[in-house]
This record gives C-alpha cells, sequence and structure tokens, in this order.
C-alpha cells in the first residue's frame, strides 16, 4: 500500500473523530447551559416558596348589642401565616380613634 493513501485515510479517520469529539464539546456546554437555567429557576422557586405569607381577616362589633344603637365599635383580627416560613418582625399597632357615630370617615385615611 502507498504510504501517501496509508496517511492520508489516517488524517481523514482523525479529522472525522477531532469533529465529533468537537460535536459532543457543544452538546456538554448545552448541556450546562441547561443545567445552569434550572438551577436558577429552583432558587426562584424556593425563594417564593420558603418566604412567610400572613394573611390578616378584620371582623367588627358593636357595643352595647342590638337591639339597643351602638355606640363603640369593637375592630378583631386574624393573623395568620400560611407560608412555610414564620413571620417574623411583625408588628400589630393599636390606637383609640375617637369618633362620632353617623359621621362618614376612613380609618384608614392618613389625612
Amino acid at each position: 500500500m502507498n504510504p501517501t493513501a496509508t496517511f492520508v485515510a489516517v488524517s481523514a479517520i482523525a479529522t472525522i473523530f477531532i469533529a465529533w469529539f468537537t460535536y459532543t464539546l457543544n452538546v456538554t456546554d448545552n448541556l450546562w447551559g441547561v443545567t445552569d437555567k434550572t438551577l436558577r429557576h429552583a432558587e426562584r422557586t424556593t425563594q417564593s416558596e420558603l418566604r412567610a405569607y400572613v394573611y390578616i381577616v378584620m371582623t367588627t362589633v358593636g357595643y352595647p348589642f342590638p337591639p339597643q344603637v351602638p355606640q363603640f365599635i369593637g375592630i378583631g383580627f386574624k393573623i395568620t401565616n400560611s407560608g412555610q416560613t414564620w413571620a417574623r418582625n411583625l408588628v400589630v399597632r393599636k390606637e383609640r380613634i375617637d369618633r362620632e357615630f353617623g359621621v362618614e370617615y376612613d380609618p384608614w385615611d392618613r389625612r
């Protein structure tokens, strides 16, 4: 066999192997990209699942009870934590607001 033909054949086979190896490196690089995206998504999901979700339910009661006309209103709050993490640094403030009944007033208005 001609040494030049053998060299050309070996060179062709080596070139095919190098091309295949380069292709597999590209596929591996794509897998790294997908893995990185999956990791970032998992971190965001974990942060949203582990935060504290606090819900407030408000109830009102007039005093004295009907049939008398109420002169005072009692407001009750039930605070519920429904997240997987306990709520920390929760501040509940209380204040007595003297207002006349019949006067339109929004207790949440800061004016």
